[in-house]
């Protein structure tokens, strides 16, 4: 009783306990992953479909960065189609990448003990800067004319982007500079499970708010992301460091007129 109640005061351990207790490796790996990934995709994308549709409430509508430009269910009937494939491209990946790793005996950690706070904060931020140093470089090449105009244009075909359209994308871009970024930090690191659950809940999360088209004020800044699907040359990466570098950092003039 006493060890039960021990866990009942910590979640966290007690729902990875019992993960860990019934679940294989392939399953902790590829399957919780696309479910963690599926559980926050819909319901925030769904809410913010119906905002969009609906412009209600008012209070969360006026957010919006490009008002004159509407998204009405016809455009979404189609990037929900996408999302789905591209949901089942994501659970192929991965099992590919767990197969890989095993193949050649370089798995991730799956112990029973978590990490400390600490670790998972210090890999967070590696897992950023790897993920930026992805992202960026392969979202500038699809931006090649070759590129751009077999693959990459697909996504751009929203020019005002929704949160749904984050996964909107050409298969082979979505494997290429939207998953290899964000399990490569961790498969680098070999870390714990656990790490790259949390890795890829910050990462579905932040990816559908800087697609979302709204700036709200409790999270961090979509303008960058949005500007990037008006104007195509500014804002290719994800923390905006290797924009800086490179002289691609842009924003919208002031009093530009978004409705």
């Amino acid at each position: 009783c006493g060890h039960m109640l021990e866990y009942v005061s910590d979640p966290i351990h007690f729902v990875w306990e019992a993960l860990f207790d019934n679940l294989s490796e392939y399953h902790l790996f590829v399957t919780c992953s696309l479910a963690f990934h599926l559980l926050i995709y819909w319901p925030l994308c769904l809410a913010l479909m119906y905002l969009d549709i609906t412009k209600s409430p008012q209070w969360l509508y006026k957010y919006k960065i490009q008002k004159r430009k509407d998204h009405g269910w016809s455009s979404y009937k189609k990037t929900i189609t996408q999302a789905i494939i591209n949901q089942v491209v994501a659970y192929l990946f991965a099992a590919f990448v767990f197969y890989t790793c095993d193949y050649f005996d370089y798995q991730m950690t799956m112990s029973r003990e978590l990490p400390s706070g600490f670790t998972i904060f210090w890999h967070l931020v590696v897992f950023a800067l790897v993920e930026e140093f992805g992202f960026f470089y392969s979202h500038y090449i699809f931006h090649n004319k070759f590129f751009y105009s077999r693959i990459h244009s697909f996504h751009h075909r929203f020019t005002a982007p929704v949160g749904m359209a984050c996964i909107y994308a050409h298969p082979i871009e979505h494997i290429v500079a939207n998953l290899a970024p964000l399990f490569l930090g961790p498969i680098l690191l070999r870390v714990h499970v656990v790490e790259l659950w949390i890795w890829l809940t910050i990462g579905i999360i932040d990816t559908i708010n800087t697609h979302s088209g709204y700036e709200f004020p409790i999270t961090s800044s979509a303008k960058p992301h949005d500007y990037h699907h008006e104007a195509f040359i500014y804002n290719y990466g994800a923390l905006g460091i290797l924009d800086w570098l490179h002289g691609t950092s842009g924003k919208r003039r002031e009093g530009k007129r978004n409705w």
